[in-house]
């Protein structure tokens, strides 16, 4: 059975990185992709589904982003080279109110030209 993706907007390849205020603790984390309804990253912490953090980067050709967010999934990933144990994991983050000057600077670098 295939996994349903249930994205609503389109994402891009993003790799920065991305400040992650979370519980009082903060984390700066790789960021995988971006688009106008959220963002992933990988982290060897793992961040349950649910949890709300504030999340901070840099749109490339664009402004600095500091908004709130919603972890929506996480997939665990085994890093190569190294024991079993050691995981990472690849977290999914969905924004919520997110301005629309933000999400407008979004969409352009995800549909500009690569």
């Amino acid at each position: 059975m295939a996994i349903r993706d249930t994205r609503r907007y389109p994402r891009r390849n993003f790799l920065g990185l991305v400040g992650i205020l979370c519980r009082g603790e903060y984390r700066v984390e790789k960021a995988l992709d971006l688009g106008e309804g959220g963002l992933s990253f990988a982290s060897e912490l793992l961040y349950p589904q649910g949890l709300q953090m504030t999340l901070s980067f840099q749109i490339p050709n664009g402004t600095y982003v500091v908004i709130r967010s919603q972890m929506v999934r996480f997939t665990p990933v085994a890093i190569a080279g190294k024991k079993i144990e050691a995981k990472t994991f690849h977290h999914g983050c969905s924004f919520l109110n997110i301005k629309f000057e933000k999400k407008r600077e979004i969409r352009n670098y995800v549909s500009e030209r690569k």
